[in-house]
């Protein structure tokens, strides 16, 4: 996020080396950061793969329990999972079981 990325740029040159509205500029964004909605808003990209993990948990159980299945019902469901596999994997790039199975 901002705050250690600020950090590191802090350590990497040394705060005497930067200079004083810098500085101020470092602490102002700091405090501005430091609320409940910014830290929210922060680790939203930390939640996207855990989001991404857990569907293509579900979408492998789901495939593994429809592959038992032979009847209309779950070739149908087979169908409307393949679609929202392939719906979702245009949206936000192949899950671990998409990759698996085109290989």
């Amino acid at each position: 996020n901002i705050v250690s990325t600020l950090g590191l740029i802090e350590k990497a040159f040394g705060r005497s080396r930067i200079n004083e509205a810098s500085a101020r500029w470092i602490t102002n964004m700091q405090a501005e950061l430091n609320t409940p909605e910014a830290q929210h808003i922060l680790s939203l990209h930390e939640e996207v793969p855990r989001g991404h993990g857990d569907f293509n948990d579900m979408a492998s159980d789901m495939a593994q329990r429809l592959a038992l299945r032979d009847d209309r019902q779950g070739r149908m469901l087979k169908a409307a999972l393949d679609s929202v596999r392939a719906a979702y994997a245009e949206a936000y790039g192949p899950t671990e079981s998409d990759e698996e199975r085109e290989q």
